[in-house]
């Protein structure tokens, strides 16, 4: 039905990448699409196409770009799901009404100030716009979108395969879409069926086996990493340190190096990723061993006037030294990534914290991040909320992932889920976990019991309280509903949790459900999780400051049994029951 190798594939091919890019822009504006196609017989084989949309506009120094350099969309190296990306988009559209008529096209645009209207051809020699005209209108009305009008050969045709036809299917397939089509043989409108647009795809880290040179070469270009090893477990999907040693290994090339500094020979260690990673190459099942951190309750304050917890026994006097020896901690331990349980800082209701003093805190905690020689996730405590407004933002604004405060991630055959509990107007101790991320959370283990992969579930607040804390403000408060999701699905192994600054371990279903003590406090400890091919390893490693350790527990000595937890609940295996 697509393509221009005759004339009426190309009139729909035309019409088919200017809809895609309109009803894409409104999406990613979160815009309704109102989308308006005009299709005029100007001779028995020349058709002029118009479309309007009502999208967020293209600014003028990128709009002859957008339309009149081949390649230039963002669409096309873009590591999510998008329409458009099987061919030359609209550019192409253009270039074959240039060859056909030898016309330029027409293309008017406005974010909602000015109106840009251009005429522009494709300098085929160079791969660059050649604009013929350019005129700048006044906007009273603010309108905004995208006009676009070319003159191309075709064969306009009613029935299966038309134009019409193509877009009431797309107009099914986008019920959210308002589209009109004006055609040679009269006037037909799809109504926008549903008001609310269906939330964007999430981009995703590319698998080695699927990239290719270029690709890696772009990627190469645009790492952060600081080393090969780093490039390749932080910018590919499950990829662990493991592997990525072997990587360097059979490629010849030292772990250490900078990834801008290889060269095109050494950038064709994508072969030996493809060997690596493909399942041909070695069993699916196989289990490559990997370890990761798990760390919580830091409560960093900065220039703490006091040390909390109501008996004193929170050393945030010490806050920056105890942050910097859990630094110091996890790069000798060298793990794959970080996870932190959350309360980072001292916000929320019970620490007296200015706005101004949280958010200094919240950039220390940032900036200590950047000491680390590996990523680090972050799920929200409600001592991160602000602990004037009880508001998120600016701790999204510093540790969120796509404007949200929960996601996932995979590595190996392990999904990690770190969920939001912190679904509330302000720091009420407890948390919840909103509609909106239950359904989300659901769609998780269905993707993980598809893929066969094991979970492991991370969130601040205890989801199943034990007997031992069945206080409101030890859980969320909607347990029930997150437990039910739980329950569902095989694969979960176990959970993480923060929040008591305590270790315990808790069995139910088979699952574990642990709790892990606090940076802040007495015991001062993190999790080291080890992750085997007969077992998930998990020990508990205390922070090597002696005084501080000393000066927290003096407070309370009759509470060391509660906080440190008994050996199992130090130091415990999960069983993978992924066979």
């Amino acid at each position: 039905m697509l393509g221009y190798e005759n004339p009426t594939k190309a009139l729909i091919t035309i019409v088919k990448e200017f809809t895609d890019n309109a009803i894409d822009a409104a999406e990613e504006a979160r815009i309704l699409p109102d989308i308006k196609v005009v299709v005029k017989e100007v001779s028995p084989d020349r058709f002029k196409v118009r479309l309007e949309d009502n999208g967020p506009g293209i600014i003028e120094e990128k709009l002859p770009l957008a339309f009149g350099k081949l390649l230039y969309g963002s669409k096309f190296h873009r590591l999510r799901q998008s329409r458009g990306l099987q061919g030359l988009g609209a550019s192409g559209a253009i270039l074959y009404s240039q060859l056909t008529t030898g016309k330029p096209t027409k293309i008017t645009s406005s974010t909602g100030k000015e109106i840009h209207e251009i005429e522009l051809m494709i300098d085929v020699n160079r791969n660059e716009p050649k604009i013929i005209s350019h005129k700048e209108n006044k906007n009273p009305n603010k309108w905004h979108g995208i006009k676009i009008e070319v003159e191309a050969e075709g064969r306009y045709i009613e029935g299966k395969q038309s134009i019409p036809e193509y877009l009431r299917q797309t107009a099914m397939s986008n019920p959210y879409a308002k589209i009109t089509c004006d055609g040679p043989n009269g006037k037909v409108e799809f109504e926008r069926v549903v008001k609310e647009l269906p939330p964007l795809p999430r981009e995703i880290k590319p698998h080695p086996y699927g990239v290719e040179i270029g690709l890696l070469r772009r990627m190469l270009a645009a790492t952060n990493a600081r080393n090969l090893i780093g490039f390749l477990t932080s910018d590919f999907s499950r990829v662990g340190r493991g592997t990525a040693s072997q990587i360097c290994k059979l490629a010849k090339l030292e772990g250490n190096k900078k990834p801008h500094d290889l060269n095109h020979e050494e950038m064709e260690l994508t072969s030996t990723v493809e060997i690596l990673s493909n399942p041909k190459g070695r069993h699916r099942k196989e289990k490559m061993a990997f370890r990761f951190a798990f760390i919580t309750d830091t409560h960093l304050y900065p220039d703490a006037p006091q040390n909390f917890g109501g008996d004193g026994s929170q050393q945030q006097e010490s806050s920056i030294e105890i942050y910097t020896e859990l630094i110091r901690q996890l790069n000798e331990f060298q793990p794959e990534f970080v996870i932190h349980g959350g309360d980072i800082v001292c916000g929320g209701d019970s620490f007296g914290m200015t706005v101004e003093q949280y958010e200094a805190a919240l950039r220390q905690a940032k900036r200590f991040e950047e000491q680390l020689n590996a990523p680090c996730y972050y799920i929200p405590g409600n001592h991160d909320l602000n602990p004037v407004t009880g508001s998120k933002a600016t701790y999204l604004e510093h540790f969120s992932t796509d404007g949200r405060a929960y996601t996932s991630f995979v590595h190996e055959d392990i999904r990690f889920i770190l969920l939001d509990s912190q679904e509330v107007p302000k720091d009420l101790t407890h948390g919840h976990i909103g509609e909106r991320q239950l359904e989300w959370l659901r769609e998780e283990f269905e993707s993980a019991a598809g893929e066969e992969q094991g979970v492991l579930l991370f969130a601040h607040q205890l989801i199943f309280p034990p007997q031992e804390f069945q206080g409101l403000g030890a859980r969320i408060d909607n347990t029930e509903a997150v437990l039910a999701i739980l329950d569902e699905f095989d694969p979960l192994l176990a959970t993480f949790h923060g929040h008591l600054h305590l270790n315990r371990v808790i069995k139910r279903r088979g699952v574990l459900y642990t709790i892990t003590a606090a940076a802040i406090c007495y015991p001062m400890m993190w999790r080291q999780v080890f992750v085997e091919a007969d077992g998930i390893h998990v020990k508990s490693c205390q922070l090597e400051l002696p005084e501080i350790v000393a000066k927290s527990a003096a407070v309370s000595p009759d509470r060391h049994e509660l906080l440190l937890g008994s050996e199992t609940d130090r130091e415990f295996v999960i069983r993978r029951r992924r066979s």
